[in-house]
């Protein structure tokens, strides 16, 4: 019997490897660049990537606000603190812990470091670009995995420019 249930458990992982073999998805750490498949073939419906086209980002700093750059570099020196970034939106996942993430870039980077995370109630679609006030956390752990060198949590938008790819125009 129980070689019996050992032959069923590795049968059956090795089937959902083989069926998700083409499913290029995967997570790593934040500091890595996260792979995806388009939306539409997508495992978990909440997420959104724009993979289709790389392209240069370039967002002016908000006034009153801090370059991803700045953030990146001087991490430490803005931990725990509100401040006002802003960025293109490269990245969505929707209603995973009752909040919407949000990775955005403005086109600098720091050491590999040019997308930030933001958590957040407001909704956005890929491409748009929005201006987030929020608290910047250093080494945030939501368990299983899912651990954060810096991330900007509670995020509120003080102002947003809607795409035209997002808005369908």
């Amino acid at each position: 019997m129980k070689n019996q249930i050992k032959l069923l458990t590795l049968l059956f992982s090795a089937s959902i490897l083989f069926c998700c073999k083409d499913n290029k998805r995967y997570i790593t750490t934040e500091s890595e660049q996260t792979k995806t498949t388009p939306a539409t073939n997508q495992l978990n419906s909440n997420l959104q990537s724009d993979t289709a086209v790389v392209e240069t980002i370039t967002v002016i700093k908000p006034e009153n606000g801090t370059s991803l750059e700045e953030l990146f570099s001087k991490k430490e020196l803005f931990s725990k603190n509100s401040i006002i970034v802003k960025g293109k939106v490269t990245k969505i996942n929707n209603g995973i812990m009752d909040r919407n993430w949000i990775h955005i870039s403005d086109g600098t980077e720091f050491e590999g470091e040019k997308s930030l995370t933001v958590t957040t109630q407001d909704s956005v679609k890929i491409g748009d670009i929005v201006t987030f006030k929020g608290t910047i956390i250093l080494n945030k752990d939501f368990g299983h995995g899912y651990i954060y060198d810096i991330i900007l949590e509670e995020g509120n938008i003080i102002e947003h420019i809607v795409s035209e790819e997002a808005s369908g125009l």
